[in-house]
């Protein structure tokens, strides 16, 4: 009886010390783990931190990058040219040309010759505009048409004053109212030249033409001359001519006329000289 009690204790006794060392070992392995476990868990920690301390360095890094960059971009922005204002300016401020005045009949000077001539043509256009169609009225207005031929084409005078004796801006002018008074008689009197003189009509359609270019271009009048064929036809009908400077009262006062108070061949020589000249 006591051997198989004392055999029991002693199984107990290892069972014991046998289950105290398990437990031991076990402890061990536990602290072991829970130690690698705290290792591993700290250098995640320390990883993450490390990572952590990195992004945020990167982020403060680009944040500062980005900030560089937009305060160049607003210093070159302030630096460059501001190619707007210069469009707007080159928009708003237009080259200006110098304004040339044109002339006007109240800035022209006139000599007194010109004066002269001028009032009387001026005149004569202003009662053939305000006068009745009559046959007084056509032979007086051929009159007048003929004693403007003579003083532009052959010497004849207007208030004793010859073309020639005109400045250049008087002579336009007279042109221009040479113009006016022969468009003047052809609207009242269409084809009023036909009938001047038998063998003159066509020498004074040709003097028609030189002035109507002569009243927009004085250089085209004094470098153009009637034909010899036409200054002949015109000193060749002197007779038929001279029947409207005694029997008509031309709307011209106080003309001369080499042509009507000279003999054909005074004229003759006389025209010779002029186309020599």
């Amino acid at each position: 009886m006591k051997k198989n009690t004392l055999i029991l204790i002693l199984v107990g006794l290892v069972i014991l010390c046998a289950g105290i060392t398990i437990g031991i070992s076990i402890n061990i392995k536990n602290s072991s783990v829970n130690k690698n476990d705290n290792q591993i868990n700290n250098s995640m920690d320390n990883t993450n931190k490390v990572q952590g301390t990195n992004d945020d360095k990167k982020t403060i890094e680009n944040s500062s990058n980005e900030s560089n960059v937009v305060s160049g971009a607003s210093e070159d922005f302030n630096q460059a040219p501001n190619v707007l204002d210069e469009s707007v300016n080159q928009i708003t401020e237009p080259k200006v040309e110098p304004k040339v005045e044109p002339k006007t009949e109240s800035t022209i000077t006139y000599s007194s010759n010109d004066t002269k001539v001028i009032e009387t043509l001026e005149e004569a256009y202003n009662n053939i505009k305000n006068s009745e169609v009559t046959e007084k009225f056509k032979v007086n207005a051929k009159a007048t048409f003929i004693n403007i031929v003579d003083f532009l084409f052959y010497d004849g005078t207007i208030k004793g004053v010859t073309f020639k004796e005109l400045t250049d801006t008087g002579k336009a002018k007279v042109l221009e109212l040479a113009n006016k008074i022969d468009e003047a008689i052809e609207a009242k009197v269409p084809n009023y030249k036909d009938n001047i003189a038998s063998g003159a009509s066509k020498a004074y359609k040709a003097c028609s033409e030189l002035i109507k270019k002569g009243s927009s271009n004085l250089n085209s009048f004094l470098q153009s001359k009637l034909s010899e064929e036409n200054y002949n036809s015109i000193i060749n009908s002197k007779d038929d001519l001279v029947y409207y400077t005694k029997n008509a009262v031309s709307f011209l006062k106080d003309t001369g006329s080499k042509l009507f108070s000279s003999a054909k061949e005074k004229l003759s020589d006389w025209y010779n000289k002029y186309k020599n000249n």
